[in-house]
């Protein structure tokens, strides 16, 4: 988790992230994992960038080849108590089924979102990377991540 929280920050004071991707102050990893990267069925012009589509079970996420990303997860508080939670993502070359991964950059996190009284919210983040624009033919896998900092118990995604 400190690693995490380390790359994002030192990510961030460089100037390489953009806005809307924000450090975490705290939280604990709750949920993770990992999506093989399909090239997206959209139709594209010529000239038009590239776009790669990652389907984890509960989330999604793009990426294009001009650095462009998104993502999108529906996230389930359980009890009454309020958690806090922050959705990330990184990009990764790796072997199929994403073994033996080198992550191409620090995890980008969205924006800190307060849960309570079991809500269930729609987070969505997006934002450019020009290290991602560089690296996007061998991109091959994503990891997604939920972090949470509060009462997390139960916590998670909704299918």
């Amino acid at each position: 988790m400190q690693k995490i929280i380390r790359s994002a920050l030192v990510a961030t004071f460089c100037g390489l992230v953009v806005l809307p991707v924000l450090a975490a102050e705290s939280g604990e990893v709750i949920r993770q994992s990992t999506a093989q990267a399909r090239k997206s069925l959209e139709f594209a012009l010529p000239g038009e960038p590239g776009k790669l589509e990652f389907r984890f079970e509960e989330a999604s996420a793009w990426l294009r080849s001009d650095g462009a990303w998104k993502m999108e997860a529906v996230i389930e508080h359980q009890g009454l108590l309020c958690g806090t939670y922050q959705l990330g993502l990184r990009f990764g070359i790796g072997n199929p089924g994403c073994s033996d991964v080198q992550w191409v950059d620090a995890t980008l996190l969205g924006k800190r979102r307060r849960h309570c009284n079991s809500a269930i919210l729609k987070h969505e983040t997006s934002g450019e990377d020009s290290r991602l624009k560089e690296k996007f033919a061998g991109i091959s896998c994503a990891e997604r991540v939920i972090l949470c900092d509060g009462s997390c118990r139960g916590g998670g995604l909704r299918f």
